[in-house]
């Protein structure tokens, strides 16, 4: 640990064992620097080998819609920490290319590798803005050790290998068993870890599909043959995609009791698509008024809004009311 000249004390992280003990630290409330900042040091990393006749050196179709998930669930973890949501949608061009991962292949082989110290660090540096540092230390950490730990992957495979009753599974050993349970103390404290979990693990379950009879693979620092892969993987949950809404609106309910913000129910006037978005509090002031104006007509006074939100076999689900415009040759 170092101090700038700023006062903000520099943390380094380089390792998995330097991650887990600060962030056990964090967990139990030893005293953290006011003001800090995490730093990483060439870990974590994406680490994955295959091998088989489709795996020399080259790199089969059918990895590389998971591969991009990567990619996915690390922005979807950074909008859930910078933005308050896992909406993609809320990302600027600026932000995916400051994360955008470099997976490395080396020659003759399919060891498949992305460094993901920068992209950590960047988050971290995000992150102060929005949190203390107590917050901070849990939340990233736990980002970190999810996506370039083996503990949480090594997990996932023995609770699946128990699930579907195979005759050898995985070990756990008295470290990672108890690097879980600080795990899940970090989960009660951070919810937003739960989700990310979540995303990384439906992402394995889709790399491990890629797998096929014949292969092996190294995934987690666990060694699978490609018949022993088929047993474990399962369907795939479905994911929420982002998308835009926009239109003509009808206000047919306001809730104010959320806290910050108000929580509307609108019917677009073009399809009759009824849903229920959140206006939050750092909206303009003007498009405020104008939703609230549409609200208290009993619907006679109609408004344009622009709507970010998630959709789920075909439901609206977190939607976030982004701006608001009048219909002056339909108002009253």
């Amino acid at each position: 640990m170092s101090a700038a000249a700023d006062g903000v004390e520099r943390i380094v992280i380089s390792s998995a064992d330097e991650a887990w003990a600060l962030l056990k630290a964090a967990l139990e409330g030893e005293a953290l620097p006011e003001r800090l900042s995490l730093v990483f040091d060439g870990w974590p990393r994406f680490q994955m080998k295959v091998s088989g006749r489709d795996w020399h050196g080259t790199v089969p179709t059918r990895i590389m819609a998971p591969l991009l998930d990567v990619q996915r669930d690390l922005y979807r973890a950074y909008a859930n920490v910078c933005y308050g949501e896992p909406n993609l949608r809320r990302l600027r061009d600026e932000d995916r290319e400051l994360l955008e991962l470099v997976v490395k292949v080396d020659e003759g082989s399919s060891d498949y590798e992305a460094p993901l110290h920068e992209q950590l660090t960047e988050l971290a540096r995000k992150a102060i803005e929005k949190m203390d540092s107590r917050s901070l230390v849990i939340t990233i950490l736990g980002i970190a050790v999810v996506v370039g730990g083996v503990e949480i992957g090594k997990a996932w495979i023995a609770e699946r290998q128990e699930a579907k009753k195979v005759e050898q599974t995985v070990e756990l050993s008295r470290q990672e068993t108890e690097r879980l349970r600080v795990f899940s103390e970090a989960v009660r404290q951070q919810p937003v870890l739960g989700e990310t979990r979540e995303d990384f693990e439906a992402t394995q379950n889709r790399l491990l599909k890629s797998v096929k009879p014949g292969d092996e693979v190294v995934s987690k620092g666990v060694a699978l043959r490609g018949d022993e892969v088929a047993e474990i993987t399962q369907g795939e949950r479905a994911r929420a995609e982002d998308i835009d809404i926009s239109g003509t609106f009808r206000v047919l309910a306001n809730d104010a009791s959320k806290g910050a913000g108000f929580r509307i129910k609108v019917s677009r006037i073009e399809d009759g698509m009824t849903f229920s978005a959140d206006v939050p509090i750092e909206l303009d002031s003007d498009a405020k008024r104008l939703i609230q104006k549409a609200e208290w007509s009993k619907g006679a006074v109609l408004v344009n809004l622009d709507i970010r939100a998630s959709s789920l076999r075909g439901g609206v689900m977190n939607a976030v009311v982004i701006g608001a415009s009048a219909v002056p040759e339909l108002s009253g």
